[in-house]
């Protein structure tokens, strides 16, 4: 392990080749664990030591001596700590041998690029712009270069590097789609778009070492709003969240959520006109295996916020990110106005990012006994199962 000053903070290290943190318990005892925390696998490194107490940065697990969760913010101040819900410790054994716990065993278990079946879904691999007529381009989809090519009788083609084509290349939604091979699952639906009073904006790509099964289950989740948003909309208040009620149909899953917010985007809230302590309803439309729409529903702001996220499998560990927004409101919006509401939301996806780009391991485990989850997960898991049992079809001889 990498030696460091102890410290209140928490110390990362690496142990063997296993990420390892260490902090200073209540009892004065120095605890040493992997870097992971057992719900989200988030690096605990990134959290904070209160009295004593490590709390993960993501959803606010809270760990003290010997390792033992003692808060599950989700649950709620009176909840029963789920027994399995510790810390993988490390003993102090000259060579010990870490536990990183359970592994799924089949390939379709673990969301990356390169997962399995992902070349049976339609990806969304430029901007529509990006391939203007008569333009050729190179995009990087599942490990392989592709080059796309726009016609001048209007047509679109794709071929890989081993001279085959794809199975179906299309523009949709502002953005060139391309299928590797036959699609299971159509293109997404938004009727939102080009509908009267939205305005239509575009969020910078975000592009790098991401997880985009991570990215993807980022946005599908909730729970983590009050400690990751903590300068933009998150409130303690919104730590418990309602029921998730889950409608599946197809490829798709939806719910609708109510929750509290700090409306740090509402500027009469800002002069006090405003209560800053709001409510707005969030419509998550999950469409597998990687895109997402979120309607965002404001109650005192007013008005409305569509994101529709678009993730891309570049290669293992490596992933793509372009967000469409579209806003309105009823006395519509001044070029400033939208300008404002743009940086609002980089803002939150730059929050969101910071932790993500800590992840050691970018994969998204689709085996629900890899991590430990509260009833506040239920929609994520929902939405991983709908992906496991599509790309199990499409790997299905």
């Amino acid at each position: 392990m990498t030696a460091e000053p102890l410290a209140d903070d928490p110390v990362a290290g690496v142990l063997d080749g296993v990420p390892v943190v260490s902090w200073t318990a209540a009892d004065g005892c120095r605890v040493t664990a992997v870097d992971r925390c057992p719900h989200r696998r988030a690096p605990l490194s990134a959290g904070r030591v209160e009295g004593g107490v490590l709390r993960c940065a993501y959803h606010g697990w809270a760990f003290g001596a010997g390792g033992a969760c003692v808060d599950i913010p989700a649950l709620g101040p009176d909840a029963r700590i789920p027994g399995r819900a510790g810390l993988t410790l490390i003993a102090d054994d000259p060579r010990p041998t870490p536990s990183l716990g359970p592994e799924p065993g089949a390939d379709a278990d673990w969301l990356d690029g390169d997962t399995p079946g992902l070349e049976r879904f339609w990806h969304p691999v430029c901007r529509r712009e990006e391939l203007g007529p008569g333009a050729t381009t190179s995009v990087e989809l599942l490990g392989e270069r592709w080059e796309l090519e726009h016609r001048a009788d209007g047509r679109l083609a794709a071929r890989r590097a081993d001279g085959l084509p794809a199975a179906d290349v299309r523009v949709h939604l502002d953005h060139v789609w391309l299928a590797p091979e036959d699609p299971l699952a159509p293109l997404p639906p938004v009727a939102e778009w080009g509908g009267a009073g939205w305005h239509h904006v575009r969020m910078t790509r975000k592009e790098g070492r991401f997880g985009v099964g991570l990215l993807l289950d980022n946005q599908l989740d909730a729970g983590h709003f009050p400690f990751v948003h903590v300068t933009t909309f998150g409130t303690p208040d919104a730590a418990v969240l309602p029921h998730a009620v889950i409608e599946r149909a197809g490829p798709t899953a939806s719910s609708v959520l109510r929750i509290p917010i700090a409306a740090r985007n509402d500027a009469a809230a800002l002069r006090g006109e405003h209560d800053l302590h709001q409510h707005r309803t969030m419509t998550y439309g999950f469409h597998a295996p990687l895109w997402l729409s979120l309607r965002l529903d404001y109650e005192q702001l007013g008005g409305s916020t569509l994101l529709l996220f678009a993730f891309v499998p570049l290669a293992r560990g490596r992933a793509r990110m372009d967000v469409d927004i579209l806003f309105r409101k009823p006395e519509g919006f001044t070029p400033d106005e939208l300008e404002d509401r743009l940086a609002f939301e980089e803002q939150v996806v730059a929050e969101d990012l910071r932790l993500q780009r800590l992840f050691d391991d970018l994969r998204l485990p689709l085996d629900p006994a890899v991590e430990r989850h509260t009833k506040a997960d239920r929609y994520s898991l929902a939405c991983r199962q709908l992906i496991r049992d599509l790309l199990r079809t499409a790997t299905t001889p």
